[in-house]
């Protein structure tokens, strides 16, 4: 712990994700460690005393339960709360087995996290007055909604446009991806991107684009359904999210 604040370390591949979850562990009076790997939360631990551990269940280099073994391993005790897009209650069951004390769903709004901060650090920062507010919605309210977007982030309009610049950019390579111009996506790996963009929609605000997303997830995963129409859908979906969000910025 640095000058009293906790630390917390966050372990996250999906960039938005990751953003958001640093920006609002500081609004809870917390100082986050942000980790995009396994790899690079066992390297954090040289330069951090972690209080606190928000572990993604799944990660490129591994599972979020792996890493906690690897982490108690190492010596770290701090209490494990694990983050996914979709926990249902059997995977929930299995990450309190492995030793995760508690789950988050993404997208999780700022006071959710604040919550969980408070249930395992006792800490007493007062809760920020704006989080959590409503603000106005975007002109084209079916592919962005500023109001869930600024309510998810805790009113910090900053925030919110940095996510969405990470957004735009991480479209972009979908689109790329997805329509042969860029380099090719198997559909396991596919799935897992879709499952990351779920969350990142709901940080950024972006309802339609979750939905197409969800969808075309459990076609890949299922083997069942028009894939190829979800697809199309999909990068439909994509293009439209990004040229907003790009004219929004």
């Amino acid at each position: 712990m640095i000058s009293g604040k906790p630390c917390v370390l966050v372990v996250d591949d999906d960039p938005v994700s990751l953003g958001f979850l640093t920006a609002a562990l500081g609004q809870c009076g917390c100082r986050a460690v942000p980790a995009a790997s396994a790899h690079a939360a066992l390297a954090a631990l040289a330069d951090a005393t972690i209080d606190l551990l928000l572990i993604d269940r799944r990660l490129p280099d591994g599972d979020g339960d792996e890493l906690l073994r690897r982490l108690r391993a190492r010596g770290v005790v701090a209490p494990a709360v694990a983050t996914s897009a979709d926990i249902t209650p059997a995977d929930r069951e299995r990450l309190i087995e492995a030793g995760f004390v508690a789950t988050l769903g993404k997208p999780a709004s700022v006071a959710a996290i604040h919550a969980v901060v408070e249930r395992h650090l006792s800490l007493a920062a007062p809760f920020p007055s704006h989080c959590g507010e409503e603000g106005a919605r975007d002109h084209d309210g079916t592919v962005l909604d500023e109001g869930a977007a600024l309510a998810a982030i805790g009113g910090d309009r900053a925030a919110m446009h940095a996510l969405r610049r990470l957004l735009a950019g991480e479209l972009d390579g979908l689109i790329a991806a997805l329509s042969g111009d860029g380099p090719a996506i198997d559909s396991a790996a596919l799935a897992d991107n879709l499952h990351r963009l779920r969350a990142s929609c709901g940080f950024c605000g972006a309802p339609a684009l979750g939905a197409a997303a969800a969808q075309f997830e459990t076609c890949l995963r299922g083997g069942a359904g028009d894939a190829a129409g979800m697809r199309s859908a999909f990068v439909q979906a994509c293009i439209a999210t990004r040229d907003t969000l790009r004219r929004s910025s």
